[in-house]
């Protein structure tokens, strides 16, 4: 019921791969399926708005079901994206501890309170995702959480118990 379309390969062929990926997103929409758009967009303000509303916005001209982002601008690049899932019902995937190998050079970090990176970010993903959160108890905000890491997976899904996790 889910597909995830990367959307790296379609806009390596230039328009006409970004016209075939809205046909794609458009035909999976058809079907019936939930669709997340693995974009890893980020950046603040007016950008990060405009990524919104291509994607996330009531009436955007490429609708997806989630769309990942990466949150290494703050709360201040994430924020468009919130307000635009609170206003049209759609939601997020927020890289928080990813799967490639070199994951850790920054994501392992070890902050100023003797945390990793990686959960630092889960607790933001919490934290903007908890007026978001469904009938069901889980946010419209989730989590990009590396399978390859299955101690960091266990450690993040108890922290995050209101959280989807894409793996």
């Amino acid at each position: 019921p889910c597909v995830k379309v990367q959307a790296a390969y379609y806009e390596l062929m230039g328009t006409s791969g970004v016209a075939c990926m809205e046909e794609t997103l458009a035909e999976a929409r058809r079907l019936g399926y939930v669709v997340v758009l693995d974009a890893k967009r980020g950046d603040i303000g007016a950008t990060a708005a405009a990524y919104s509303e291509a994607y996330l916005a009531e009436g955007a001209p490429a609708p997806v079901d989630f769309l990942t982002v990466t949150p290494y601008s703050g709360t201040a690049g994430v924020q468009p994206f919130l307000e635009d899932c609170g206003r049209s019902g759609r939601g997020l995937f927020v890289l928080v501890k990813t799967s490639n190998p070199s994951s850790g050079e920054f994501q392992d970090l070890i902050t100023g309170d003797g945390r990793p990176l990686f959960e630092r970010v889960g607790e933001k993903v919490s934290e903007w995702g908890a007026s978001l959160i469904g009938a069901e108890g889980y946010s419209a905000v989730g989590a990009v959480v590396g399978a390859t890491y299955p101690e960091q997976g266990a450690m993040l899904r108890r922290e995050m118990p209101h959280t989807f996790c894409l793996l």
